[in-house]
């Protein structure tokens, strides 16, 4: 069995068990053949683990290796634990009762290069592959020991090549990379959802079937393309009358200020602070009630007590305003979360579907497919396949951001 877990998301032999975003520290220290069952314990619980440990690496949020355990005996009293190749240090048993057994020695030095893991950073759009190699116990460094490159095919599947240089040359290995699954079987995840620019107002959107009102907080990631409109909203609802509204507009040309800016409610429109960012690129946007945050950038609405949840439900890639679109956009959405009060209601990941080839949002909360809801318009176009590491190795490999 070999187990991948990352910032929340686990997978065990490939396949994706558990995505549970956690905030903050943990205050604990991570075990081995145990766990903290409550936060507030001090002392781990065995839970009667039986089970053979292969090796276990923990890398920091920049990915360097921060921790490298190996199964070991010392030499001086026979005793069996973990030896942690990164501090040089032997880690035996914290537990009552009991000790471990220790597995057949391994041969000293290990015959040939080998990828021992892959993880996946940078930009979607711009990735940036970080490989662990090791040849004979030693580990490489990239570019002073050895070249790679990442290849795909149509099937979305991936295979990194490494080839070994100066003391090394005339090495080579290779990691395979599989497509991530979301919960629901049959869609594969997609780094964005991209709506392109056709025409003003024919263009693809999503009906969240959600109504924001003055408790309502929406967390997006999007990438910005060029444009025809002189104004864009990526999300957002506002009535006929131009009450309870809740949205983000783009504004520029004509309008003069080229600038990002919100409704909420029924007051005015407020544009972030001079110097925030503005059009094409990745941004990351947060409507928490009345405050509006860009890049870090903050305006802040006064609140207002006839803000109430009406029937208009809010739209992706276009602002839903009495019974009709406006303002469609061309962009790419990396993602979407959606909070009613408190209350996590909308997961939204980029995906399509296998079978049908279907491309669009999946609500991992509700486990529902929205497709585009215009259908007088071209469809979505589907990102790449969102790829992670499949380890070369049996074992674990921990990987924190």
């Amino acid at each position: 069995m070999s187990s991948n877990l990352s910032n929340g998301v686990l997978y065990i032999d490939g396949s994706l068990w558990k995505v549970d975003r956690a905030t903050g520290s943990f205050g604990s220290n991570p075990v081995l053949f145990g766990s903290y069952y409550n936060r507030s314990d001090t002392v781990p619980t065995s839970r009667g683990y039986d089970g053979k440990f292969y090796y276990a690496r923990l890398l920091n949020g920049s990915f360097s290796e921060v921790m490298n355990l190996v199964p070991a005996r010392r030499d001086s009293d026979g005793v069996v634990g973990a030896y942690d190749t990164v501090a040089g240090r032997f880690l035996e048993n914290a537990g009552s009762g009991g000790s471990f057994t220790a597995g057949p020695a391994k041969a000293d030095e290990q015959e040939g290069m080998a990828v021992v893991s892959v993880q996946k950073s940078g930009s979607r759009s711009e990735p940036v592959y970080s490989p662990v190699v090791r040849c004979g116990g030693a580990k490489l460094k990239a570019g002073q020991d050895y070249t790679f490159a990442v290849t795909t095919n149509d099937a979305g599947t991936a295979t990194m090549s490494v080839t070994g240089i100066g003391t090394y040359a005339g090495e080579t290995a290779e990691a395979n990379f599989q497509v991530v699954v979301n919960p629901a079987s049959g869609y594969v995840e997609l780094e964005y959802l991209r709506s392109s620019l056709v025409q003003a107002n024919v263009m693809p959107y999503i009906d969240t079937g959600f109504v924001p009102d003055r408790n309502t907080r929406v967390d997006f990631s999007f990438t910005a393309h060029p444009h025809v409109s002189q104004a864009f909203a990526p999300f957002g609802k506002s009535t006929s009358d131009h009450k309870n509204k809740f949205q983000v507009i783009g504004l520029y040309g004509s309008n003069a200020r080229d600038t990002w800016e919100t409704d909420y409610g029924k007051g005015d429109r407020k544009n972030l602070a001079a110097g925030a960012p503005y059009g094409p690129g990745r941004h990351l946007f947060s409507l928490d009630k009345n405050v509006f945050t860009l890049d870090g950038y903050t305006a802040t609405y006064d609140e207002e007590s006839d803000f109430v949840k009406d029937s208009i439900t809010a739209y992706v890639f276009a602002e839903h305003h009495g019974d009709e679109a406006v303002y469609p956009t061309p962009m790419d959405l990396d993602w979407m979360k959606i909070w009613d009060n408190g209350e996590l209601v909308r997961n939204y990941i980029a995906v399509s579907n296998t079978a049908t080839g279907a491309v669009g949002l999946y609500d991992t909360v509700n486990s529902v497919f929205y497709g585009n809801a215009n259908a007088s318009s071209a469809n979505f176009i589907a990102g790449p396949a969102l790829l992670v590491p499949e380890p070369a190795e049996s074992g674990f490999i921990i990987f924190v951001r």
